[in-house]
């Protein structure tokens, strides 16, 4: 059971990408390359502004410690498909553009991520605590 559960959160996101995909039509395609700016300014954003903003977190003193340290965590991370994608259509905003950007920063984010973070997680979360 757990294993089947595993193989389907796995693949859920990559075959709702897919699907989305899918569903876009030659001229969403010219609506991105024509949206060039606007794609450069959200990569940005994402990427280099908001882990900017995890240091900024870390001098936040809340109690717990460890939920000013998710937050800062959080604020590195690439965007979600359900905010990048799904809120966009909600909204009738461009929604192969929002693809692009979630694509194109979930894959970047494979490398960013490890040197955006503020602090070691690992001092944090002691994997001798967790099983």
């Amino acid at each position: 059971m757990t294993v089947c559960l595993h193989v389907f959160l796995l693949a859920f996101p990559k075959l709702l990408l897919t699907l989305i995909g899918l569903k876009l039509h030659g001229e969403e395609f010219r609506a991105v390359a024509e949206a060039w700016p606007a794609g450069i300014f959200g990569l940005a954003s994402i990427l280099l502004l908001s882990p900017f903003f995890s240091k900024l977190i870390l001098q936040v003193q809340l109690v717990p410690q460890e939920f000013v340290t998710g937050l800062a965590i959080f604020s590195c991370m690439p965007t979600t498909l359900s905010s990048g994608v799904a809120l966009t259509q909600l909204v009738g905003g461009n929604s192969a553009l929002a693809l692009a950007l979630t694509v194109i920063s979930n894959l970047s984010g494979i490398l960013t991520v490890s040197l955006d973070l503020p602090v070691p997680t690992t001092l944090f979360w002691p994997t001798l605590y967790l099983y």
